[in-house]
């Protein structure tokens, strides 16, 4: 268990990203067919924020990585969080926002993957496969049982603030939250941070802005 939960980092390990890609398939797959039963949902929302909760717990055992790598200021991680609470809360649109965040977010991070540099298992690795799993499944069962449209000025407007806040605490901890300030392909290395994130911000809107549009053709939102 404490090699689980070690704290210091290795060197020379390989993620087998084939795998893992294969492995949200086949479980997508699973939830799609159970998609009309509402305690999955539900039991999925709650997998999420106990996810989360063990992996800040992690962090939490050494103070430098907690607050370099540890708030909950990644994409994907204030998805996981809000979605759950959107959705208990029955905040139509801030669940419609973040389960199209999770959606995109799953995406990305299996797309231009950042594992962080641990070797299998441990904690790290494991809550970065599962937690994107359930972030990926929530945001799949919101779009096809809860059908909601939003307008592309709402989903601007959320991109604009979140990506202003997490570029501040970037800037004042000399951090990379969200991938603000460098973005994690060599082709885009030295760019200024503040190009990075109009850049990113940019794609964000536009990329959340394809999936209200593909609910549209394939009707599931009104």
């Amino acid at each position: 268990m404490d090699y689980f939960f070690r704290t210091t980092p290795d060197a020379g390990f390989t993620f087998n990203m084939h795998l893992v890609r294969l492995g949200l398939i086949l479980f997508l797959f699973i939830v799609y067919k159970f998609r009309q039963k509402a305690w999955l949902l539900k039991t999925l929302l709650v997998a999420s924020i106990c996810l989360q909760g063990v992996l800040y717990w992690w962090y939490t055992l050494d103070h430098n990585i907690l607050i370099m790598e540890g708030l909950p200021l990644y994409h994907c991680r204030i998805a996981g969080i809000c979605l759950p609470l959107s959705f208990f809360l029955k905040r139509e649109k801030a669940r419609t926002f973040f389960a199209d965040l999770a959606l995109v977010g799953t995406l990305v991070a299996f797309a231009v993957p950042d594992p962080s540099n641990y070797a299998w298992p441990h904690v790290t690795n494991a809550t970065y496969i599962l937690n994107h799993y359930v972030l990926m499944a929530c945001g799949l069962l919101v779009t096809v049982n809860y059908k909601k449209s939003l307008p592309v000025k709402d989903i601007a407007i959320n991109c604009f603030v979140i990506n202003l806040i997490i570029f501040i605490v970037d800037l004042t901890l000399n951090a990379n939250y969200g991938y603000l300030t460098k973005v994690p392909i060599e082709f885009f290395a030295g760019f200024p941070a503040i190009i990075v994130f109009i850049a990113m911000t940019l794609l964000m809107i536009l990329s959340l802005s394809l999936v209200e549009k593909l609910k549209t053709r394939l009707g599931t939102k009104k």
